[in-house]
């Protein structure tokens, strides 16, 4: 934990203290929080102690050592159990009784060494004031605000890069191993990576074209990771040994490859002259106007980027030699794409909708039913649950990206989409939608005859139905409950709530489809079967504040109601569907629990026997509109709870039964208890009790 001089340990300083210092105001707030606060204390007392120094004693100041209680060490990680309230060198959560272990917990995703340095582009150069990178031409070495990888400046063009590589065929494809210098991998290197920011919009129309966005897929580089890899990489114990996959794409005249499988790079084939303050010099990006600076280099660092450009921050690092893999022009770029997709997917390495983007894109094959995206076909059942992922997906991608469409924009395709905006992430979609496309669907593959557009239309046609349905113009405040924007956001606008509208539609569908032969099924149809929502108010404090949230029971609570509505078809007035006191009606009682459902002895005894046939039966009827799980107890007169179960039943209007089997202890008590309850996201939950006398004794 070096810095590179007064300055550097001025600016970690006043970083350092901003934070803490924050982090204290929040602390105001805490309760039982106690050893978290001390740490703050101690964090700022330390940086305080040093700051004192450095102003003090200027030049002459004393090297900060790591040790001591006013040591760099001491002062990290009192730093990060302020920010985390977890103690680094234990993972063990301080303010825990039993002193609890975060096995997850990763230090450096609180804090890493040399992170303020992010804050503004700096100079990368080594123990003698010289650029760090390739070559003696090289002028200037920056590393850019926010961090990434670096942006050389040469004073003329460098000497051309070689490496002898030896060639290897593996089934009908041949690439290339060996080994290169780090600074000459990042020197001509660049990174297929998606960009910062990018539209729900624009996301679903590169799920529903390859050629779109062809060169943007890789995630982009973590900043702080690189941070770790320069810090590691200064131990003298450290090496790494993993290799760079590295790609040459076809019709780069920078690139060329020998017959002997020497691969060289000419840096004037990409490099652009820009003046600068130092003169007129040869960079390896292009800035144009306003748009973000493009990476000219022309090799793709398929694999490995957070490695490369880690050891290339560092004078330790970017002269080591790491191994390579090279693929060169008779590998495609979708099978370049794929390897980055397998390694990392496979390893669960990437965030979930990147996943599943490279999954999609790249028809990656998974042991897992319901991420695998092998080429399917209609003819072959065994590929039917890869055409249910892919049809879900790429009907996610095209509402998303349909102008003017009630799901504009509103699918969250990849994390860099604006969440305030979308409803529902692309995750969610597939796992609540794909049942659509499976056998028992409204477009299982031995059912329907539609085509994707047709199907995907039709589907559309339903959330148009949805929201002309919530917008009917009517309500007496005037306002819409379907927002078309960030604001007043109802709850099936909201990330959690909205899946029940994926849930809902089989059942509207169902509804729908009877009586109607027009091809796809219109709007007009969909809002027929919707007009009992007309006066469900999404919007309302109670509704957001009941059925809010990621849990089954908020979505599931919802799609039963809707179900009900559905299927009963009638439409009711405002007043009758916002009620907290109708209960189980059909279309009426959103904010009200279910009604209490009795419960029967339905076996000839009332009270257990020995024997096979000796237990009890008891049944209660599933209302409408709450769970499939019911809750059992049965309490003895003792004031002990002898069973609890939670039995289901997923058919409204049919009972659920529990048995009530002959133990030893049965014949010890007088009498029991036994109550069921119901429930849904409204209370109090529906519930009844009924005792139980034991005739043996008086």
């Amino acid at each position: 934990m070096d810095f590179i001089d007064r300055a550097d340990e001025d600016r970690c300083i006043k970083y350092m203290i901003k934070i803490m210092r924050a982090k204290k105001t929040k602390s105001s707030k805490w309760k039982d929080r106690d050893n978290q606060k001390l740490a703050i204390e101690e964090a700022l007392r330390i940086l305080k102690h040093r700051k004192t120094i450095n102003s003090e004693r200027g030049d002459a100041s004393p090297r900060w050592m790591p040790n001591g209680k006013n040591g760099k060490e001491s002062l990290v990680r009192n730093f990060i159990i302020g920010l985390s309230g977890v103690n680094p060198l234990t993972k063990t959560k301080v303010d825990s009784e039993h002193d609890t272990v975060d096995t997850f917990f990763e230090p450096q995703e609180h804090f890493t060494w040399g992170e303020w340095r992010l804050e503004q582009a700096h100079q990368l150069k080594d123990s003698k004031g010289k650029p760090i990178g390739y070559s003696d031409v090289l002028k200037s070495s920056i590393t850019p605000v926010g961090g990434g990888a670096s942006i050389h400046l040469y004073e003329s063009v460098p000497p051309p890069i070689e490496w002898s590589l030896t060639k290897i065929k593996q089934k009908k494809i041949e690439y290339y191993i060996g080994k290169a210098v780090v600074c000459e991998i990042d020197a001509v290197c660049s990174v297929p990576s998606l960009p910062a920011n990018l539209e729900s919009f624009e996301s679903g129309k590169r799920v529903l074209s390859k050629r779109r966005g062809a060169d943007e897929w890789q995630r982009r580089v973590s900043p702080k990771r690189l941070l770790n890899i320069a810090e590691f990489i200064k131990d003298k114990g450290n090496i790494i040994a993993n290799s760079a996959i590295l790609f040459a794409p076809p019709g780069q005249q920078a690139t060329s490859m020998t017959e002997d499988g020497t691969f060289s790079v000419d840096f004037s084939k990409f490099l652009k002259p820009r003046v600068t303050r130092m003169g007129l010099m040869l960079m390896d990006h292009d800035f144009d106007g306003d748009k973000q600076p493009g990476d000219e280099r022309p090799v793709w660092l398929i694999d490995g980027q957070h490695r490369t450009r880690g050891l290339s921050i560092t004078e330790h690092g970017a002269d080591l030699e790491i191994p390579i893999i090279l693929f060169t022009d008779p590998f495609s770029l979708d099978q370049a794409a794929k390897v980055f997709a397998e390694i990392n997917t496979l390893q669960k390495s990437l965030d979930v909708l990147h996943t599943l983007f490279m999954q999609h894109r790249f028809k990656i094959k998974s042991q897992s039913t319901v991420r695998d995206f092998r080429p399917w076909k209609i003819d072959d059942d065994t590929t039917w649950d890869s055409r249910a992922n892919n049809l879900s997906y790429e009907c996610a991608g095209w509402l998303a990206s349909r102008k003017g469409g009630p799901l504009e924009g509103r699918i969250r395709i990849l994390e860099s989409n604006k969440q305030a905006f979308t409803i529902i992430k692309a995750n969610s979609w597939l796992d609540f939608s794909r049942s659509w496309f499976t056998r028992g669907g409204p477009y299982a593959p031995n059912v329907t005859d539609y085509d994707r557009e047709t199907m995907f239309q039709e589907i559309e046609n339903y959330f148009q139905a949805f929201v002309n349905t919530c917008n009917h113009g009517m309500w007496p405040d005037g306002e819409n409950r379907w927002s078309e924007g960030t604001a007043n956001k109802g709850i099936m606008q909201r990330h959690g709530p909205s899946n029940a509208l994926l849930l809902a539609f089989e059942d509207v569908h169902e509804v729908a489809l009877n009586g109607c032969s027009e091809e796809p099924m219109p709007i007009s149809r969909f809002e027929e079967v919707l007009r009992p929502l007309k006066w469900a108010d999404w919007i309302d404090p109670k509704v957001s504040r009941r059925y809010r949230g990621s849990g089954e029971t908020p979505r599931t609570a919802l799609r039963t109601w809707i179900k009900a509505a559905v299927r009963f078809g009638k439409q009711f007035s405002l007043d009758e569907v916002m009620s907290e006191d109708l209960k189980s009606k059909p279309g009426r009682g959103l904010l009200s629990p279910p009604e209490d459902s009795q419960i029967t002895v339905v076996s000839s005894n009332s009270w257990p026997e020995p024997g096979a046939d000796g237990s009890v039966t008891l049944q209660s009827t599933r209302p409408h509109h709450s769970m499939a799980t019911s809750i059992w107890s049965i309490k003895c007169n003792e004031g002990k709870f002898r069973i609890r179960k939670k039995p289901q039943q997923h058919t409204v209007g049919e009972p659920v039964t529990l048995t009530f089997p002959h133990e030893d202890w049965v014949d010890d008590v007088s009498e029991v208890v036994v109550r069921v309850e119901w429930y849904n996201v409204n209370s109090p939950e529906a519930h009844h009790e009924i005792p139980l006398t034991n005739p043996n004794q008086s």
